[in-house]
């Protein structure tokens, strides 16, 4: 298992592009094969947001990278305070809860 972690602050008053990013992208991700769940989260008082995926193998995270990443790109250019931080992570353990 794989996490997807991609954080992002936007400029101040963008919460609107960010709910659209959120709308727009996570029904996009959910879809892509070896999707395991995605959040989208953030901060609207400090502009700040991130998605959060699980990936069943780097294969597949990687192979969604390349459809969903222009797509996020085009969010958020022109919108953010600062480039956005990005990274796959191996699952090292894990506990789900209900």
């Amino acid at each position: 298992m794989y996490i997807r972690l991609v954080r992002f602050g936007f400029q101040p008053g963008r919460q609107d592009v960010a709910q659209r990013l959120a709308d727009d992208l996570v029904r996009q991700i959910a879809a892509q094969p070896g999707c395991h769940g995605v959040t989208c989260f953030g901060d609207n008082e400090r502009s700040e947001y991130g998605l959060y995926v699980r990936w069943e193998t780097q294969e597949s995270a990687d192979a969604a990278a390349v459809v969903i990443r222009p797509q996020l790109n085009s969010y958020l250019e022109g919108n953010v305070a600062r480039p956005p931080e990005m990274g796959l992570y191996q699952v090292i353990n894990e506990v789900l809860t209900a």
